[in-house]
């Protein structure tokens, strides 16, 4: 058995009806350089024949009773790829539009607590010009055992970098286990409890060093004074429902570099200043923008570097605030820069492990209560939010990928909602592309294809700018960042 460890266990309790804490993607393969044989009977058969490369696929959750204790992982003794692979074909006329409904349909729907919890649809049928001829992949996977570092593992195991490979499967050792007993598990709940006791000190020690900076990382500050309740309220932010709405998009990644080498900024500081953009669009014409600046939770990384291979969240994230309130461009991408500079210094002054010290203190059936009663009391609709959306940026592959003989034409990465947070916006880049997943609760965001195609805008509007002398005064926003 295998213990959660303390953010884990928060993503696998802080789950309700609503608020489903699995991250979900979408793979586009050019199969017409697939070798002959059904495309989706290949590619289940690569991910059978790869399985002991692939090690939480066959971890199943067990719980402690009453939630006393963390739970555990366990090697499933009844697992069966079939219960996990299923074969799908879109409506007609296959369009990009179906795909995404059918996705936003995967991306709605829990993943069973009964199996271990991950799932990969298959999908041909689509019949749109700009994917014809290719098969999708839409896959979905718990959060509790999968951060970015854990999900580049499992495309460093899955894929290949050659068009056509005929490497052995690897060797299948595995054992399942056996379903421990209650008493077991109760056992095991107790000598942790008395392992978390201990941990207190350490834990209180470790946050008296680093409260200043917890504090300047959750709630950051503008013109010198914190924001407070760190985010304004906007449309976007609400209780959620357990419907999704998806859009799967892009944009130029050379345009975005050349924004970035222009202003001497980061890919990242572009990337939040496009959305930046789209909101104010999209917040005038509900007439609801107003004069703080958008908050967008954005996840890093804090994996330890002896920590390169293996499962579970080694992750945090910074509050960056987002000046759509500010009419110009380029003001707002300078004040985005200066934001996220200091949101990151005070991040690193919090402490990598600050959260997750915490995490593991919290009993798991506070956190399921905690959540619960969150949700179905509606809470959100009247506490303010501590952000707007969700913003990530992910690295990509920076070489050609195979999968199974055809080639990975396109990846976008789909994120979860958070109960209050009807939004994210998570962008990776391939080759000169940066593939954009939208995912968002319909009743919250109502216009979710223009806020992609705002994107794309808001990367031209800075783009516009690139060759306009530019003013040497210092803005108003980038003053307020810096103060």
């Amino acid at each position: 058995m295998r213990q959660l460890g303390g953010i884990d266990t928060m993503f696998v309790r802080g789950e309700t009806p609503s608020m489903h804490m699995h991250v979900s993607g979408v793979l586009i393969l050019d199969i017409s350089t697939m070798r002959d044989g059904d495309p989706r009977q290949r590619m289940r058969t690569l991910v059978a024949e790869r399985l002991p490369l692939l090690v939480p696929f066959r971890w199943r959750l067990i719980e402690t009773p009453g939630g006393v204790g963390a739970p555990r992982w366990i090697e499933d003794p009844d697992f069966d790829l079939d219960r996990h692979i299923h074969l799908s074909t879109l409506p007609a006329p296959g369009s990009r539009r179906e795909l995404e409904h059918f996705v936003a349909t995967v991306a709605g729907t829990p993943l069973d607590r009964d199996r271990p919890l991950w799932e990969m649809h298959l999908v041909d049928g689509l019949a749109d010009d700009s994917v014809r001829g290719s098969v999708a992949i839409v896959t979905k996977f718990h959060h509790a055992f999968m951060d970015g570092g854990a999900g580049a593992e499992i495309m460093t195991s899955l894929f290949d970098l050659e068009l056509h490979t005929d490497t052995a499967a690897p060797d299948d050792h595995w054992t399942p286990d056996q379903v421990p007993s209650k008493a077991r598990l109760l056992f095991d709940a107790a000598g942790t409890g008395l392992h978390r006791a201990g941990q207190v000190p350490g834990t209180i020690l470790r946050t008296a060093t680093g409260m200043s900076g917890l504090v300047g990382a959750m709630f950051p500050s503008v013109t010198g004074a914190r924001l407070g309740s760190a985010a304004p309220r906007t449309p976007f932010n609400g209780p959620l429902t357990p419907d999704r709405a998806v859009v799967l998009a892009g944009c130029s990644l050379t345009d975005v570099k050349r924004v970035k080498a222009a202003f001497k900024v980061t890919v990242n500081d572009v990337v939040l200043a496009a959305v930046t953009s789209t909101l104010r669009r999209e917040l005038q014409s509900l007439g609801e923008l107003g004069d703080r600046p958008l908050v967008a939770a954005v996840p890093i990384s804090v994996r330890p570097a002896d920590i390169e291979r293996g499962f579970g969240n080694h992750t945090s994230a910074m509050m960056v605030p987002l000046p759509a309130h500010v009419s110009d461009p380029v003001e707002r991408l300078q004040a985005i820069h200066a934001f996220a500079g200091h949101t990151k210094q005070q991040h690193q002054a919090m402490g990598s492990d600050l959260l997750e010290s915490w995490a593991s203190l919290v009993p798991p059936w506070a956190i399921s209560i905690g959540s619960r009663a969150l949700s179905s009391l509606g809470l959100s609709r009247f506490a303010p939010p501590l952000f707007n959306l969700i913003v990530s940026n992910v690295q990509g592959p920076p070489v050609v990928l195979y999968l199974a003989g055809a080639e990975v034409t396109a990846i976008y990465p789909l994120g979860p909602l958070m109960d209050g947070c009807g939004l994210n916006i998570t962008v990776i880049s391939q080759g000169d592309t940066l593939h954009i997943g939208l995912v968002a609760d319909p009743s919250l965001v109502t216009h979710p294809y223009t806020l992609t195609d705002g994107l794309t805008d808001g990367v031209g509007e800075l783009l516009d700018r690139v060759d306009r002398p530019r003013r040497k005064t210092t803005s108003r926003a980038t003053a307020e960042a810096a103060s």
